[in-house]
């Protein structure tokens, strides 16, 4: 039985790399899909809305933008929060992220979700503020949903500020990869098993379930910098010469979760392994390469 047939689907963000992908995937399951972006809200939202998947964010902030990252951003979860209770949506899935718990946590301790929401950037922060504001709204019985995803690669990612799309498009182009900071450890998960995550918080908190509203989806494995990075040539089998660029006083940060609680209630298990997302992702590069 196809649970999702028939039923009627808000997405924000949705041109963007989770969102398109998610997009498509529900369309094939013949839900109907509607969109809003920042520049685009198609004409007449109906009542009644099945989901809504709320993916919209700044992502890439300048110091002198900073505040109006975390105002953008909080503004627009502040709206959509407002628009699904107005609208009685059966179910408002917030996506966050692991950021909001910031990168100094006991490296033998994966955060879980209800440890304390420490990010000191500016991304972070303004992810802390969202997710709070959605813990509101939890609080007040409205069906709404928080998915803490750690750092989600795959085909069709191409924002050159994060490291895996970074990586190997200057592999395809062949241009030696430049690495930025070697130490940082994070934890990613493959863009089929964080669109299935998505799908299955919102059909859980659908159901009417009020047990549990918040959720990490992760792998549990946090890598760093330059070992991923030897992941990824050695997937790319060629010889390479890539520049790491040792900083002075250069902090060790580590961000990592746990995602048993997503595993045990929602059923949630990842497909893909590191390795097997890198592989799926670098043959993507190269045949965008062949066509290029």
């Amino acid at each position: 039985m196809n649970w999702w047939s028939g039923k009627l689907v808000l997405i924000t963000g949705a041109r963007g790399f989770i969102g398109s992908k998610l997009k498509s995937i529900l369309e094939s399951l013949e839900c109907v899909v509607l969109t809003k972006d920042r520049d685009t809200f198609r004409a007449h939202i109906p009542d009644n809305l099945d989901v809504i998947f709320h993916l919209a964010a700044d992502t890439v902030v300048s110091e002198e933008k900073s505040t109006e990252m975390i105002t953008n951003n909080f503004l627009s979860t502040s709206n959509i929060l407002e628009f699904g209770k107005i609208n009685k949506s059966k179910a408002i899935i917030i996506v966050s992220s692991d950021r909001v718990y910031g990168d100094e946590q006991n490296v033998r301790n994966p955060y879980r979700e209800d440890d304390p929401l420490l990010a000191r950037d500016t991304y972070g922060t303004s992810k802390v503020l969202c997710d709070i504001l959605a813990q509101s709204y939890i609080k007040k019985r409205i069906p709404v949903g928080i998915a803490r995803c750690s750092n989600v690669y795959g085909p069709g990612d191409r924002h050159m500020n994060r490291i895996i799309p970074s990586i190997v498009n200057s592999l395809t182009i062949n241009e030696p990869p430049v690495l930025n900071t070697r130490s940082p450890s994070r934890d990613y998960i493959y863009i089929d098993d964080a669109v299935n995550a998505l799908m299955l918080i919102a059909q859980y908190i659908y159901s009417g379930n009020r047990e549990h509203s918040i959720f990490n989806f992760s792998s549990g494995l946090a890598i760093r910098n330059d070992d991923l990075l030897g992941k990824i040539i050695d997937i790319w089998g060629e010889k390479v010469r890539a520049t790491i660029v040792q900083k002075d006083n250069e902090k060790f940060s580590y961000q990592c979760s746990n995602a048993s609680r997503a595993v045990n209630i929602l059923g949630w298990e990842q497909q893909f392994n590191l390795y097997s997302g890198l592989q799926k992702t670098v043959q993507w590069w190269r045949e965008q390469n062949v066509r290029n």
